[in-house]
């Protein structure tokens, strides 16, 4: 199996180093600014509301209810994408370098077609819809049941050239035998 369940790297934010080092490129991937404000918005219109019929210490439990609760599954649902010296990471999935062919930086368009008249159902997605593109990882694994992972990300351009850092040719010395499997091709 090419991906496994491992916690995110502890750090926060995005952080980058050369190739050689644990963590080459990471960002977080929140819901905007935006829609922080819109459950604000929400959570001060049930308290306002409440606020008038049952008094004040309702009025605060419908805030912390009608706000709190959806911020706190926005905060769940954050994810870390990354490359790193073990594979390339979104959320807690991780796939080793030695299965991944290639990694190609989608535009908005691209991205879109891949979401819908190319997609391909046995995929991997991580996808966020306030991010409208995203990272193309494909697989070099014929075991894997997945033929590629479509990433959201903020920065697909960032990512896509820190992971093609560490993702080898199949030409090269010392390849892994699993990177030189030619890659499962399917009909889009």
């Amino acid at each position: 199996m090419t991906s496994r369940a491992e916690p995110a790297p502890p750090s926060a934010g995005e952080s980058t180093a050369g190739p050689g080092s644990s963590a080459a490129v990471s960002e977080r991937i929140v819901p905007p600014v935006a829609w922080w404000l819109l459950v604000l918005a929400f959570g001060l219109t049930l308290a306002g509301a409440t606020l008038f019929y049952l008094g004040p210490w309702w009025a605060l439990f419908m805030l912390v209810v009608g706000a709190g609760v959806p911020a706190a599954f926005f905060a769940a649902w954050s994810i870390r994408v990354g490359v790193a010296a073990d594979g390339f990471r979104a959320g807690r999935a991780r796939v080793e370098w030695r299965y991944v062919a290639d990694v190609e930086a989608l535009d908005r368009a691209e991205t879109q077609r891949r979401l819908r008249t190319e997609a391909d159902p046995a995929a991997f997605l991580v996808i966020r819809p306030y991010l409208r593109r995203a990272v193309l990882v494909r697989l070099a694994d014929p075991s894997d049941s997945h033929p590629y992972w479509l990433v959201s990300a903020r920065h697909p351009d960032r990512l896509a050239r820190a992971a093609r850092a560490f993702v080898r040719s199949p030409g090269d010395d010392g390849a892994d035998t699993h990177n030189a499997d030619p890659v499962r091709h399917r009909s889009e």
